[in-house]
């Protein structure tokens, strides 16, 4: 039960993760230190969409499911719902335009930051 918690967390985490990299570049509005995360981040997700690079997550879910005694995700309401957003079995050309949507999102916020980060310092001078 414990590893199988454990497991649930990691995937928690992960589609965390996720919605991290495609929409992190918003935290950098109120947070601009932000910025050194994201970009890393971003940096990532897009590669592994990309080149279709294993996530470290995905092998440390599936090594706690094994530990718990699981051997999919067939049962619980995380393994049902949550999952699909993880693994939803992309082609390799929707994982090249996932990764460049990514990207496309993340330049689009960022321009709006610099935008409104220059506009302000326009108006202190």
């Amino acid at each position: 039960m414990f590893y199988k918690a454990l497991a649930d967390l990691t995937i928690i985490f992960h589609i965390s993760f996720i919605a991290f990299v495609a929409l992190g570049g918003l935290l950098v509005t109120k947070h601009p230190h932000a910025v050194y995360f994201h970009i890393p981040a971003m940096t990532w997700g897009a590669l592994v969409e990309f080149y279709n690079i294993p996530c470290p997550l995905t092998g440390i879910e599936n090594y706690l499911r094994m530990l718990s005694g699981e051997q999919g995700y067939e049962s619980g309401f995380i393994q049902h719902y949550l999952l699909k957003l993880v693994y939803p079995g992309f082609t390799v050309n929707t994982e090249f335009l996932m990764g460049c949507l990514v990207i496309i999102v993340n330049a689009i916020i960022y321009s709006f930051v610099l935008h409104y980060k220059r506009k302000n310092q326009r108006m202190r001078k």
